[in-house]
């Protein structure tokens, strides 16, 4: 019987976070378990006090030990300059845009990440706007970076009278935007609030799930000191509330001004709901003719396309047509093959 050849696979970014890398790592996890290609073996840390620092020690001396000669694939930035058998995925440069909302990230980014490229063999990127951000910033030739697209989470609504109950109780059987994700300030939540001040006695309501960190806080003050009577913050929602949410709201508001990839418009989507997102490139890239787009950096043009979605609902059916070729597109299953297609490669 032919020996499987093994090739680790980095899940120090797995910690309970559940943040977008996460997710990302577990959905190609599974993906992984499901083909008998390789002999997979999936590396975890610890958690414990000072992760950041204790996840870039273990990256860079702890792991060259446990893999060796081996091929070690990241599902995330993390890798180690002193592994020549590497291949790392970096999801956004968002800390160049915005340095002082990633300051740890900003420097491993500057003066860690440059080291780690020279040393790997590829550099996943997961949309051509990644990997232009890449080519920006680094000095790295461009077939050194390969772009696999993420896949959509297809989000469905399992009903029961808990969540039915909850549904009610946050909406009040009034008419409402969604925003999720609204936790940092690469969000945009500002100029969303200012737009909503702007829109006056629209009798809709705008419902936004924030953390209740530094900037979840500051949102909530603001949209406080605004007079936003209409705008109910949500910390956290389970993912079938959360479904129930997308599926019954008139638009998802998505428009932040920088991101790698986007995963709320797809799920908005896969809910049968069509979103409002930034004009820039990625969404773009991402969602073609299927999502309305506007000047995210003007309160007044939100304000305004927010008014025009409200007024002429039944215009937003003509987004709908592509949803289904949209999420076709963007699958786990996709995404999987591609990461196994480019490990194969690499190894022959």
């Amino acid at each position: 019987m032919k020996q499987l050849k093994k090739v680790f696979f980095n899940m120090s970014m797995t910690n309970g976070s559940f943040n977008g890398v996460e997710i990302y790592s577990l959905k190609l996890k599974d993906q992984i378990l499901q083909t008998k290609i390789f002999n997979a073996v999936f590396l975890y840390i610890k958690r414990t006090r000072f992760l950041s620092v204790y996840r870039l020690f273990w990256n860079f001396f702890i792991m060259p030990i446990l893999v060796r000669r081996q091929l070690v694939y990241s599902f995330s930035s993390h890798g180690s300059p002193f592994i020549k058998n590497q291949i790392i995925t970096i999801h956004d440069l968002i800390c160049f845009s915005f340095p002082a909302q990633h300051k740890f990230q900003f420097y491993y980014f500057k003066y860690f990440i440059p080291i780690i490229i020279k040393s790997s063999k590829k550099v996943v990127a997961i949309s051509e706007f990644t990997k232009s951000e890449i080519l920006k910033y680094y000095d790295i030739p461009n077939d050194k970076v390969v772009v696999i697209h993420n896949g959509a989470n297809r989000l469905r609504y399992d009903e029961n009278e808990d969540d039915e109950d909850e549904f009610l109780k946050i909406s009040g059987n009034i008419p409402f935007f969604i925003t999720v994700g609204a936790s940092y300030i690469h969000k945009n939540i500002e100029n969303q609030l200012k737009a909503i001040a702007l829109l006056g006695n629209l009798d809709v309501n705008f419902i936004i799930v924030a953390k209740k960190n530094a900037y979840g806080n500051y949102l909530r003050q603001m949209a406080k000191e605004l007079g936003l009577k209409n705008v109910i913050f949500l910390h956290y929602v389970s993912e079938n509330l959360l479904s129930k949410l997308y599926k019954e709201a008139i638009c998802n508001i998505y428009i932040s001004s920088y991101e790698g990839f986007g995963f709320p418009p797809l799920e908005a989507a896969s809910m049968n709901t069509v979103s409002l997102v930034s004009k820039i490139e990625v969404m773009k890239e991402i969602l073609g003719d299927n999502a309305i787009f506007v000047d995210s950096s003007s309160p007044q043009s939100i304000a305004s396309q927010i008014k025009a979605i409200y007024l002429n609902r039944n215009k937003l059916d003509m987004y709908k047509s592509g949803f289904d070729d949209l999420l076709n597109k963007f699958t786990w299953e996709n995404a999987g093959k591609n990461v196994m297609n480019l490990i194969e490669n690499t190894i022959n």
